[in-house]
């Protein structure tokens, strides 16, 4: 499949965005041109949220820390992520080195809505989320497509 190198602008995630009819952001956190869609499991009764990279807490965490801490540790806490810390992320902004994104290249799934093509995160979002805060581009040799 032929890729090229990807626009923030097309880059989006998944963000649980509502636990057991509550919110885990304010209202107004995402601005409206932002978000593609919201889904819900009823099963688990989570609500989603898919959201342009740029307006993820992940991005804002690093771009804005003072004011999106205590926000980043809400939303990892109640969305059981075991495997993710303000620690953890904190180590990875600090020793993130661009060339580590050729060896581990972040995944992203082609997606379509309303005619347009889009691309979600189904694995490196925080990687990415830095990248982008570094003003640097998606590069072709730095993701993979499923």
């Amino acid at each position: 499949m032929f890729s090229s190198d990807i626009s923030i602008r097309k880059i989006y995630c998944r963000l649980l965005f509502k636990l057991e009819e509550k919110n885990l952001f304010p209202d107004g956190y995402f601005k409206k041109e932002n978000i593609l869609y919201y889904f819900e499991k009823k099963e688990t009764k989570k609500q989603f949220i898919i959201v342009n990279i740029k307006d993820s807490i992940h991005f804002k965490y690093i771009h804005d820390k003072e004011n999106n801490y205590s926000l980043y540790k809400k939303y990892i806490d109640l969305s059981d992520q075991k495997d993710h810390s303000i620690k953890n992320f904190d180590n990875l902004i600090r020793d993130f080195q661009y060339k580590e994104l050729l060896s581990n290249p972040v995944k992203l799934k082609e997606v379509r809505f309303k005619v347009k093509k889009y691309y979600l995160i189904d694995d490196g979002l925080h990687r990415l989320s830095i990248l982008f805060n570094q003003n640097k581009k998606l590069k072709k040799e730095l993701y993979s497509l499923s």
